[in-house]
Order: structure tokens, then C-alpha cells, then sequence
């Protein structure tokens, strides 16, 4: 038995240079696998011609040999007539037809002795003939088998298409509703569906078109001599065919108010297909089950309370969620229609439908539930096994692109196919024999011909691109030219329509934002002088950018109620209005300003839908406008005026995109106003500031002043009286007024530093000190401030410099350096009530770099980022506990800047702070 390749011819004079044996090779190990597969090579002398008797046999697989009845070494080097002499007669007529057909082709044939399908792959190579023998049997067997399932399945298997004809079904529906297959192609399913059930039907259908999930439903078919009968689906959406698994439930349907009566409920479940079951009203107890339930569930038996727990344990864990799903939605719906796995004798794992259903006496009381399972395997396994045939089948329709031509070398039209029948540029009938000139213009065929005549003397695949009116409008296509052999191309078109439209669109609307984008910045930072030259660069940009005839800017006049052009630009050969559109009264617009002020945008593509009556369509007509837009300018729910395009030579109609693109631009305009008008109060606000700054820092510099006279005497002659006096009481007075004076000096020296640091840079005076200076120093103004403080007892001093620290000379701004480090021994020494403080001196590359580290009550992570302001203490608590200004630490954070030190601390609150200075310094 032969069945051979239909398109064999193409392949006779195919040019093989390009696709030596590898081709075989790949099919020696790819068929190795599936039984009886392998290869045969035969060797000519010269060109082939019609000698293929006289070819050797030159290799030949053990499979193929055993096939032939013979061995591998009996086989290599004899002559074709030699081999096929000891042949079965199968065989020989196979190698007969090989000789006849002197070309490429491929055969299926089935070979009785070895009871096997056998796909044979014929190729020749220059003077070599290859035979490739592969196993097909698994395949045929498997097509065969599902063939068989859905013709004698008791089931009605059917496939429909979105329109209700019918594509195939089985004998079953013959059977039930009397139609055979050629009669049913004439109906529509929905002919068929009584009118009551018409409209849920479409529902649940339409519901599920676009997914391929399970659906079921029951409804009422017309039979062929018109009575109804009720039928239930099980149905789903594969690349948008309905396939179906049905049955005829007339029979349950009709006898649902007789299942009370036990005999006539045994003659319905003896002809049911499945198991029966009966439970109570609350599910407490099974009633009745139908004695094949071992069939189904395996060997054991059921008591009169457990088959909701048995169905519970034996049921597939992945499949539990969705049994416990459907009985709660049951016991709403009153509905279950459930597919499941279960464990048969929990060795073998079967599929099994279970619908369940309320029973009610004839006083419409629910008494109990009757339900029905039954055994799905099979069905499941051809669903499974149609799946994968539709998947091959996919992958074979998808690999066909849209349009497929096949011409001569003369530009005939041969053949054409296609996958969709929207993307057909002509009919099969229109193009048959005719000439690509016939329906393409002089410009095209010479491209077509060209890459024609190009792709068969380059053997190699040619694409060209090209525009098309189809159906009154312009189609872009790709096409590509790809040879069959020396005198035949096939054509693969592709209609590229949407991805050109697509691409020039975004293309359109990018360059469109880049020229947005640029000219925003430029009209962003353009100074007040600069701001009418640069908005009149911007929209005759945008102008030329949109096509555009005219772009405007309108300002409106609120005092007056009036509107006028402020700025214009006009395409060449358009005449400029901005002189005749100034102080145009409302009126004149009717509506369009108040649109405006609600924050709509006016868009007209046509001006001649607007009403003829209207005055806005009187003052567009007397412009010659055809088509207009306009973008309101709003800010803060005030109405400044518009921005708006016309078009006068043609209609045209925006993208949405570029309205958006518009409304940015109008919004740059209106935050150009604010950010002028901001400005100029701002430059106001900041000359009074600077002034009142100048006015304060002379008052304390002047106040600073005055005091430091009267104090130097109280503190002078405190000190004189301490040394005369003998009296302890009073020099014990006269201390206290001494302390209270030196930081009552303090704090006006730092007031004076402060106000004076403010508008003046501090100069930086470099000099050298050694390192003991800078030791002795550092104790002695701590010990001042233990003293000023009166901790000498409280805290302990410690320094860590190293001894060739205080050997080494520095070049540093001794006195600022010095001014600094007091202001943070003071702050330590105040905040610490008991400890200690720590001093240590370090060498850096090119720093001096200092730590001042106490124990004190520490600085909270929100204090630490004010700790440098002016007059900041930490909080109202700390105010009231320690004295001072709160400026120390901003006066020396101003110092280290002003040397080009860095200051920085580290704190944790009731741990203590660490200050970390480093000055710049030479050595």
C-alpha cells in the first residue's frame, strides 16, 4: 500500500549544493529511536540520468537490513537489480517506483510482513541516492484510534463553528435527534434551540467564546420530526471551533417528579451510565447507590452515612478545592456539575463526572439528592489526545504567514493560499493564469520581476516593500520572494498596514515631543527680555511641525471681557491677522470662551457642522478656516486666555496624543507667567530682607559695643577687690560677679562675631604654633570653663596626643582654629554634669584633626540636623537648665567654613557627643 507526495515535480531538478548529506545524517539520528528507521546509500557512476540499476549499494543500517530479511555485509557493493532481487514483492515495487520516479519524493506504505507503516524519504545527491526509512506506525495507530473513538462513542460528539454550523459529528446525533451529518450542514445550531432556551444558550456561549475553559449547560434540541429533547453540554473554545461532548437527558428530565416512586426510579437508573445515588435532605445518611458502584470506586462497601467522606478521601488531593468549591456553590445553585480525579482501589487514578441535583415532592419540598457518576477516562484521554493534535495543528497553520503565491519565472500567477481570508489581496479564481501586471501598476511589476529574476539566478530569498490601494485605501505589504527550483518562486505577502501607520505615528509623535521637550526648557529658562522672541520660535516650530496654516496665542482681557492675538505665525502664503484680532468682544466666540473657562478644549475638524447661525461659524468662514483646535490657558481656575492652530488649506484631525502635547505647551506658557510673576516678587521680598538683615547685624554689632565698655569695668574691678578684700563672704560675692561678668562678655563677643560673620567674609591668616602650644591652650581654657561652670569636681580632663604630636609644627589659622575649639570645650563642659571630657590631636595628610568627645546628656537624631543653627538650644526643657544664646556651635561651624575646615559630630541622647574638627594645615 503506496501513498505518495502530491508536490513531488518541484523537487526534480532541485539544486542540492546548498544542503549536503547532513539532511541524511540528521535523519539517521534523529529516527534511530522509533523501531524500524535508518538509511540506505547508493552510489552512481556520473550523472544519474536513468541508470539507477547500475547503482552499488554503498551503506546500509542494521535496522534496514534487518527489514530487508538480509545482513549488512551481504548487502554492501551489490547493484540495485542485485538487491532488489532478494526482496519481498512489497519491497521490490517500492525500489520499482524509486527507479520510475527519478527525482525527490517521500512515501507512506504499509509493509505486511513486518506489520508496520513505513514514511520513505527519497533524495538524490549528485551521483548518490539516499533512502530514509522511518517507523510511523505509533502515528497512524494513534489517528486510527481516534477516529474510531468518536465515531462509535455513545456520547454526541460534535465540533461547531462561532456561526452554529456544524464542522463534524458522530453517529450518536443521528441517533438522537434523527438529522444525518449532510442534513444537520444545512440548519445553524441555533435553529435547533427551543425559543425559551435561545437566549441563556447565546449568554453561556457568548460568555466563554474568547477562553478555552470547560463550560456546561443544558437546553432543548429539535429533533428531526420536531418534538424537543433536552441535552446536556460539556463544551469549550479551541482557536474558536466549539467542541462538544453531549447527551440526550430527555428521559431524566421527564422523570424527575416521578423519583419518588422506587420502581420506576430502578428502571431509569438500570439505563443510567454510571453510578446512582440517593442521600437525605441534610446529607446525613445514603439511601440508595446502584450495585456497579465497585466498578467505579473499587471493591469495599459503603455504609449507610459515608459516601460524602468516602468521595472526600478517595478524591485527588489536586482536585479537593474544587469538590469542596462546587458542593458549597450546590448548596446555593442547587446546582454541581463537577470533573474530578479519584483513587480506584487507590492504585489506579481515574476521571469521573458527578452531577448532582435536588429532588422535590409534589409539594414542592426538597425531600432529597440524587446525583450520578460516571467514569470520564476515556473522554478525558481523547480530549487530551485532541489537544495535541490541534497543537501540531497550530503549529503547522501557524507556520503559514499570510499569503502565499506561487509564480513562474514569467510572472504567472500559479497557485495561491492563504491562512486568513480577510488578508487576501484577490481571489483564487482572479488570479489564475493571469499576469502581475494585471493587477499591479507599470512601477510594481518591474519591481516584482526584477526580484523575480533575482531570486532564481541567485538562488536566495529576495524582499521588497511596496503600497497598494485595496478597497479605496493605501495598504503597505511585504513581500518575499523565495525559489523553488529553476523556473518557480513562492511568494510570501504580508499585509504591514498597521505596523507602518504604527511606526510613522510614533516616529510623528516623538520628533513632535523631542521639538516639545526642547522648546519648554528653552521657554522655561528664557529671562523676561527673551520670553516674546523665544514664544514666537516655539509655535511657528510647532506650527510647521503640526502642518499647520496658522498657530496663535490669545490673551484675555478680564476688565474688559475681551479677547486679543498677542502672538501669531503664519505657513507661507497664509496672510497674518494678529493686527485685525485685538479687543474682540466675547460675543463674537458664543461659547467658545465660556467652554474654555470650564477647562474643555474647542476642537473642530469640520467647520461646517458648526450651526450656520452661530457667529463663531460666521468669523471662521470669513477667514477660510476649515478646521480648528484650541487649548485653554488656566491658572488656578482663572482664565488667561488660549492656544489654538487653524488649518485653512485642508481639513485635518489631531491625534489625541498632540492635543495632549498642546496642553503642555500651554501649561509651560502659563508657568512661564507665574514663574516671571513669582520672580519679580521674590527679587522685592529679598532686597527687604537683606536690607532688615543689614539694619540687625549693625544693631548688635553697635549694641555689642556699647556694653563691652561698662562690663570690662564690673570685671576689672571685681578681680581688683578679690585680691584687697580679706572678708571671705564677699570675696566669695565678688567671685560670683566675676564669673557672671567673663560670660556675660562671652556671649556679647559671640553676638559680635555672629553679626560681623554675617555680612563680612573672615580672612584667613596662616602661622605656625607647635603642637605642645596647642596642648597647653586646650587645657587651659577646659579648666576655665570647669571653673566658669563650677565642675572642677564633676568632670575629669583627658587628653590623648601623641609625643611627636607635640614636638611637630603647624601652619594653621591659629587664632580661628583656637576660637573654634573653645566654642566646643564650652559646649561640652556646660552639657556635661558628670564624667568626663576627652581631647585627642591627630596628624592627617594635609589636616590637623581634632576630637572633642564628652559624656553629657547627648542629642536626640531630630536635634542633629539644627545643632549648628543660630540661637538653637535643644529644647524648651534645656533652655530653662542651661544658660546661653544657642549661637556658639553656629559661630564655629561658620568659622571652620571660613577657613575651609570641616566640623561634624556624632551624638546618642544620655550617652554623650563627639565633635570631629579637621583643619587644613602645612608642616
Amino acid at each position: 500500500m503506496f501513498i505518495f507526495a502530491e508536490d513531488e515535480l518541484p523537487y526534480q531538478k532541485l539544486n542540492v549544493k546548498s544542503r549536503p548529506m547532513k539532511t541524511i545524517e540528521n535523519t539517521r539520528q534523529s529516527k534511530t529511536e522509533q523501531g524500524t528507521s535508518g538509511i540506505v546509500v547508493f552510489e552512481g557512476a556520473g550523472d544519474t540520468g536513468r541508470l539507477l540499476p547500475d547503482f552499488i549499494l554503498q551503506d546500509i543500517s542494521e535496522e534496514i537490513a534487518s527489514l530487508f530479511n538480509q545482513h549488512v555485509d551481504d548487502l554492501k557493493g551489490k547493484r540495485l537489480t542485485q538487491v532488489l532481487a532478494g526482496l519481498d514483492a512489497e519491497l521490490q515495487e517500492l525500489f520499482s517506483r524509486i527507479v520510475s520516479l527519478n527525482y525527490n519524493h517521500e512515501v507512506e506504505f504499509f509493509h505486511t510482513r513486518s506489520k508496520k507503516w513505513l514514511k520513505v524519504m527519497i533524495q538524490y545527491f549528485s551521483t548518490r541516492l539516499f533512502v530514509a526509512f522511518s517507523d510511523i506506525t505509533t502515528y497512524k495507530t494513534i489517528d486510527a484510534s481516534l477516529e474510531s473513538f468518536f465515531e462509535f462513542n455513545l456520547e454526541m460528539f460534535s465540533i461547531f463553528d462561532k456561526e452554529g454550523k456544524c464542522i463534524r459529528m458522530n453517529n450518536e446525533w443521528e441517533n438522537v435527534l434523527g438529522y444525518t451529518f449532510d442534513e444537520l450542514k444545512s440548519y445553524s445550531y441555533i435553529d435547533l434551540i427551543h425559543p425559551d432556551d435561545l437566549k441563556f444558550t447565546l449568554e453561556i456561549v457568548g460568555n466563554f467564546e474568547n477562553n478555552q475553559k470547560i463550560f456546561d449547560f443544558t437546553n432543548r434540541l429539535k429533533t428531526k420530526e420536531g418534538a424537543y429533547k433536552y441535552i446536556e453540554w460539556r463544551s469549550c473554545f479551541v482557536n474558536g471551533l466549539l467542541y462538544s461532548s453531549s447527551r440526550d437527558i430527555t428521559d431524566v428530565k421527564l422523570h424527575e417528579d416521578e423519583i419518588e416512586n422506587h420502581d420506576n426510579l430502578m428502571q431509569i437508573v438500570e439505563h443510567l451510565d454510571g453510578v446512582f445515588y440517593l442521600v437525605n435532605s441534610d446529607m446525613s445518611q445514603l439511601l440508595y447507590i446502584t450495585p456497579n458502584y465497585t466498578d467505579l470506586f473499587g471493591e469495599g462497601s459503603f455504609t449507610s452515612s459515608d459516601y460524602v467522606s468516602l468521595i472526600r478521601k478517595i478524591i485527588h488531593r489536586d482536585d479537593l478545592k474544587r469538590f469542596n468549591e462546587g458542593m458549597k456553590n450546590y448548596a446555593s445553585t442547587g446546582m454541581f456539575n463537577e470533573e474530578y480525579r479519584i483513587w480506584k482501589n487507590k492504585k489506579e487514578c481515574i476521571w469521573v463526572y458527578a452531577s448532582m441535583f435536588k429532588v422535590f415532592n409534589k409539594n414542592g419540598e426538597m425531600i432529597r439528592h440524587a446525583g450520578l457518576v460516571q467514569d470520564i477516562t476515556a473522554r478525558k484521554q481523547t480530549e487530551l489526545a485532541e489537544k495535541e493534535s490541534q497543537k501540531r495543528l497550530d503549529v503547522i497553520i501557524g507556520t503559514i504567514p499570510d499569503v502565499l503565491i506561487t509564480y513562474n519565472s514569467e510572472g504567472e500567477y500559479l497557485n495561491l493560499i492563504t491562512s486568513h481570508q480577510k488578508n487576501r489581496i484577490f481571489k483564487d479564481t482572479e488570479v489564475a493564469g493571469k499576469h502581475i501586471a494585471d493587477f499591479f501598476p507599470a512601477g510594481i511589476t518591474a519591481l516584482f520581476m526584477q526580484s523575480i529574476k533575482a531570486c532564481l539566478e541567485q538562488h536566495s530569498m529576495q524582499t521588497i516593500v511596496f503600497d497598494f490601494e485595496k478597497e479605496g485605501k493605501k495598504r503597505f505589504f511585504e513581500n518575499r520572494f523565495s525559489p523553488i527550483d529553476n523556473e518557480k518562486v513562492l511568494s510570501v505577502v504580508r499585509d504591514i498596514t498597521d505596523f507602518v501607520l504604527t511606526d510613522q505615528r510614533l516616529r510623528f509623535q516623538l520628533g513632535l515631543q523631542a521639538i516639545l521637550i526642547r522648546i519648554s526648557n528653552v521657554l522655561l529658562s528664557a529671562g523676561d527680555a527673551e520670553l516674546e522672541s523665544v514664544t514666537n520660535e516655539a509655535i511657528a516650530e510647532l506650527g510647521n511641525c503640526l502642518d499647520a496654516d496658522r498657530f496663535y496665542i490669545f490673551s484675555y482681557d478680564q476688565n474688559k471681557n475681551t479677547i486679543s492675538n498677542t502672538h501669531e505665525w503664519c505657513a507661507e502664503g497664509i496672510a497674518p491677522l494678529i493686527t485685525e484680532m485685538q479687543n474682540v468682544g466675547l460675543e463674537t466666540f458664543n461659547d467658545f470662551v465660556p467652554m474654555h473657562m470650564s477647562g474643555r478644549l474647542q476642537i473642530i475638524d469640520d467647520v461646517r457642522s458648526l450651526n450656520e447661525n452661530e457667529p463663531l461659524r460666521a468669523l471662521l468662514d470669513a477667514l477660510g478656516v476649515k478646521s480648528m483646535v484650541a487649548i485653554p490657558l488656566i491658572n488656578n481656575a482663572t482664565y488667561l486666555g488660549f492656544v489654538g492652530l487653524s488649518y485653512i488649506k485642508k481639513q485635518k484631525a489631531l491625534h489625541e496624543n498632540e492635543f495632549q502635547l498642546l496642553r503642555i505647551f500651554g501649561q509651560n506658557l502659563v508657568a512661564k507667567r507665574e514663574i516671571l510673576k513669582h520672580q519679580s516678587e521674590l527679587n522685592s521680598t529679598l532686597i527687604k530682607a537683606k536690607e532688615s538683615d543689614r539694619l540687625k547685624s549693625t544693631f548688635l554689632a553697635t549694641l555689642s559695643h556699647e556694653l563691652r565698655t561698662p562690663l570690662n569695668h564690673i570685671i576689672g574691678f571685681s578681680e581688683l577687690l578679690q585680691d584687697q578684700l580679706e572678708d571671705a563672704t564677699s570675696k566669695e560675692y565678688l567671685a560670683e560677679i566675676y564669673k557672671s561678668g567673663q560670660h556675660l562678655k562671652a556671649m556679647i563677643e559671640d553676638m559680635f562675631i555672629l553679626a560681623f560673620s554675617t555680612d563680612v567674609e573672615l580672612p584667613v591668616r596662616k602661622n605656625t604654633v607647635k603642637g605642645v602650644d596647642i596642648y597647653m591652650s586646650a587645657k587651659a581654657s577646659l579648666s576655665e570653663f570647669l571653673a566658669i561652670y563650677g565642675k572642677e569636681h564633676a568632670i575629669n580632663l583627658r587628653f590623648d596626643l601623641p609625643y611627636e604630636i607635640m614636638n611637630e609644627t603647624f601652619v594653621v589659622d591659629k587664632q580661628k582654629t583656637f576660637q573654634i575649639l573653645t566654642k566646643l570645650f564650652s559646649n561640652a563642659i556646660k552639657f556635661t554634669n558628670k564624667g568626663q571630657v576627652t581631647v585627642t590631636m591627630s596628624r592627617g595628610d594635609n589636616t590637623l584633626d581634632f576630637t572633642v568627645q564628652d559624656t553629657g546628656i547627648g542629642i536626640s537624631p531630630d536635634n542633629l540636623q539644627i545643632i549648628f543653627d543660630a540661637f538653637r538650644q535643644l529644647d524648651d526643657e534645656y533652655s530653662r537648665n542651661y544658660e546661653g544664646l544657642g549661637i556658639g556651635l553656629s559661630i564655629a561651624k561658620k568659622t571652620a567654613e571660613s577657613i575651609g575646615a570641616i566640623l561634624t559630630l556624632e551624638s546618642k541622647e544620655g550617652e554623650g557627643t563627639c565633635f570631629y574638627l579637621s583643619v587644613p594645615s602645612g608642616f
